[in-house]
Formats: structure tokens, sequence, C-alpha cells
């Protein structure tokens, strides 16, 4: 499992939103589309670790607009 952060330089493929909402940049549906993906928070005090326990998986539709 790959566990993916926001990338807060400019130009990076994922953000994550304050409202939790992904946003995957120049997704890929060959690769992109294949995972799983779920949600995981960090107590700030605790350091204690949660993941979802169900995913949701990538439909990605449309063509790209490059």
């Amino acid at each position: 499992m790959e566990i993916l952060h926001a990338e807060s330089a400019a130009g990076g493929r994922y953000s994550v939103f304050p409202t939790g909402e992904l946003y995957i940049r120049l997704a890929d549906p060959l690769t992109d589309g294949m995972r799983k993906y779920y949600c995981q928070t960090k107590h700030r005090i605790s350091g204690a670790i949660k993941q979802s326990s169900s995913s949701g998986r990538l439909i990605i539709t449309g063509t790209s607009m490059l």
C-alpha cells in the first residue's frame, strides 16, 4: 500500500482540500484507476493513525485538458 500525501509544491499531482476531497492531476485510467483509495487521519496530539474501513475507486471519464 502506498500512502499519498498532499504535495504543497506547485505542480504536485495530489491535493487534499480542507473538506477532505482528493484531487489528482493528470489522472491515468491504467494506473490511478486501478487503485483503491482510503482515507487516513493522524491525531495531532497522540499521533494515533486511523484508516477508513472502506475504500473508494477512481472513475476517469472524458479526455485530458492538456
